[in-house]
């Protein structure tokens, strides 16, 4: 056996619906490695299983389900009480691509790692913020209001749409999603610009700027992206100076995070006609309150946080999780690690 391989028997916390799906998996890890895996379920703990002892959790998609931005679902909440009592607790892995609920600021402050699962939804997400560029180019706004009212409309001639060869599109963060969708957009024509904190030249890209180009390079753009996270650098990044350094013809789509934009400033935007369109998947308060102006947009489609949804979610959280036990066992660095921002 390797040296570096770990003898120390580890525990890990998991729903059952995420036990059952890698637990054939990690039982061949621990084979091949020499050690032992054992996997609790959240149903099997307190009279039955002490947590006290777990030394990673798994928080899956199944077990946040229900929960929003106002409040975690009674699982999540329950799971949370868990790693409360998880005094052995040294490492939590997640479902998600961001990190940006104060629970994993807390936990880093026991000294407890954070992984996510970035990559895992990137094509998904990126298929989404294309579905909705595509959307907006061909007018489906137009045609979802003259459905619902019954009435056969066609755009003037003049509101044709341009070919999409050529348009140019700005993607706020080149990681994961940004990337993709740079690599989709390339396959429309586009001429695809990537922003992100040093404006080094990322694949897939034909050109990238510094975030703080922002400004500069709206002026140009047919369509501007969010796929980046929300950090005290990103947000508010797209504010009411960015929004009206764009152009008439264009749309913003945000499949990132609310936070990012300046949902006040694009309202005016709309109900102006200074841009032409948008496309929210993500929104400041989650779910959107019904009294929101946003609803009422006939320019803007949205959609209820749903970009990542995919049916093999689980499959691939769980592909990046047992990569990372694995590393975890060699004591090789874990993979997307999350770093807690700065106070």
């Amino acid at each position: 056996m390797d040296s570096q391989h770990s003898k120390h028997a580890i525990k890990i916390l998991a729903s059952p619906l995420a036990k059952n799906a890698m637990q054939a998996r990690l039982d061949a890890l621990a084979k091949r490695l020499d050690t032992t895996i054992e996997v609790i379920s959240t149903d099997r703990v307190g009279g039955v299983q002490t947590v006290a002892d777990i030394d990673i959790a798994l928080f899956s998609r199944d077990i946040y389900e229900g929960s929003n931005q106002k409040g975690l679902a009674s699982s999540a909440r329950q799971f949370f009480s868990l790693l409360d009592e998880a005094s052995g607790l040294k490492w939590l892995h997640i479902f998600s691509s961001g990190a940006d609920r104060p629970v994993y600021s807390e936990l880093a402050s026991r000294g407890v790692l954070t992984t996510t699962s970035a990559g895992a939804n990137s094509k998904s997400v990126a298929l989404m913020a294309l579905t909705g560029i595509l959307a907006l180019y061909k007018k489906f706004p137009l045609y979802i209001r003259a459905k619902a009212q019954k009435e056969w409309v066609r755009p003037a001639m003049e509101d044709f749409p341009r070919a999409l060869e050529g348009q140019r599109i700005v993607i706020i963060g080149t990681g994961h999603v940004g990337s993709e969708l740079a690599r989709m957009a390339s396959l429309f024509g586009m001429h695809t610009i990537g922003l992100n904190r040093t404006g080094n030249l990322v694949e897939r890209f034909d050109e990238v700027h510094a975030i703080d180009q922002l400004e500069r390079i709206a002026a140009r753009v047919e369509w501007l992206v969010i796929c980046c996270p929300l950090t005290p650098r990103t947000r508010g990044l797209v504010d009411a100076k960015i929004i009206a350094a764009l152009g008439s013809h264009a749309h913003i789509v945000n499949v990132g995070r609310g936070g990012v934009l300046d949902e006040s400033a694009l309202l005016h935007a709309l109900s102006e006609k200074h841009i032409a369109g948008a496309y929210l998947d993500v929104f400041h308060s989650e779910p959107l309150p019904s009294e929101s102006p946003l609803w009422a947009l006939d320019n803007l489609l949205i959609t209820p946080h749903a970009a990542a949804h995919s049916g093999d979610v689980m499959e691939r959280v769980i592909d990046i999780f047992i990569q990372n036990v694995e590393h975890w066992l060699m004591r090789k660095p874990l993979l997307n690690m999350f770093t807690p921002p700065a106070v």
